[in-house]
């Protein structure tokens, strides 16, 4: 029952539509973070990966979902152990174990409260200006966005803050998972600046 009440709580934080669409990276993150608890019932999300066309879905095989499909990251405090799951077309496959340098603080900071799914970060690029469909049509068949939501792990902002981190067309963009906008480091008390835009933009992540 304890472990179910903490399942619930957690799940009030996810800022999912009240009728996600079918195949973005939410839509079936309940069930999904379900399933990882069966086996750490503390299990934290990390991050979520995957490709999509511009409506921010994914179009994949649900025989394979790890090659295709989101993948999701979470950690386990108690057992110091990360763990894969990934979801295709309702279908979800794992968990599998995920070996990482526990010694990294940054590899555990947890996706959790607010924040936007993969179709509305897609849109929060477009009304930035940023043109999707030219790079879409360049690849016609395949999926020319790459998506991974995580904290930001610039030492320069402390509080870590979740985002989005897009490429596609040889170029990368960063979208605030909470403010729903493309990046703006001024919201976290930093000046604007093409350098520092460009580092965000193009620094590894977790």
């Amino acid at each position: 029952m304890g472990a179910f009440l903490a399942f619930l709580l957690a799940s009030r934080a996810l800022a999912l539509d009240a009728v996600p669409l079918q195949g973005t990276a939410g839509s079936k993150l309940r069930e999904v973070w379900a399933l990882a608890r069966e086996k750490y019932p503390d299990a934290k999300l990390i991050s979520i990966t995957g490709a999509s066309s511009s409506d921010g879905r994914v179009r994949c095989s649900p025989a394979s979902p790890f090659q295709d499909g989101w993948r999701f990251t979470f950690f386990s405090p108690s057992a110091g152990e990360f763990l894969m799951m990934a979801e295709c077309g309702g279908q979800t496959s794992g968990p599998l174990r995920q070996l990482r340098a526990k010694a990294e603080e940054l590899s555990r900071l947890t996706v959790s409260g607010k924040f936007i799914d993969s179709d509305q970060a897609l849109k929060a690029l477009a009304r930035a200006g940023v043109k999707l469909e030219p790079i879409e049509a360049k690849t016609p068949g395949k999926r020319p966005f790459s998506l991974m939501l995580s904290r930001l792990d610039d030492p320069r902002f402390k509080d870590h803050p979740m985002v989005w981190r897009v490429t596609g067309g040889g170029e990368s963009w960063v979208v605030d998972a909470v403010h729903n906008e493309k990046f703006d480091p001024s919201r976290y008390g930093h000046d604007f600046s093409l350098a520092l835009a460009s580092a965000v933009a193009n620094s590894t992540t977790l």
